[in-house]
């Protein structure tokens, strides 16, 4: 019986991926984990100031958890720009102070 158009090709293809031939992916390199506690304190210390509610904090630290704090989310749920901006100085605050933390190799 003749072979159907591309019958061949799929043959090809099967043979490619036969698991004899198959090779296990080369493992990414592992990150540590992710401490968000330092950012979350500094989130906390705008609530025990009175510059954010304990819910608008919610808000922040869900963003902070994914990974990204979105200003236009923020201020789609109801933050004021001077509370944008007081966010945004304390997490900088938080990062500088982590960044500062890293032991610097030598020259």
């Amino acid at each position: 019986m003749a072979d159907s158009p591309g019958s061949a090709t799929r043959r090809r293809a099967q043979s490619r991926h036969s698991p004899s031939r198959a090779q296990s992916p080369a493992p990414l390199p592992s990150r540590p984990p992710v401490d968000h506690q330092p950012f979350l304190d500094a989130i906390q210390q705008l609530v025990d100031n009175g510059t954010i509610t304990a819910g608008e904090a919610e808000v922040v630290d869900r963003e902070i958890v994914a990974g990204r704090v979105d200003t236009d989310t923020l201020a789609s749920s109801g933050f004021t720009a001077a509370q944008l901006q007081a966010v945004q100085q304390a997490l900088g605050n938080a990062k500088r102070a982590l960044a500062a933390a890293v032991p610097r190799p030598s020259k």
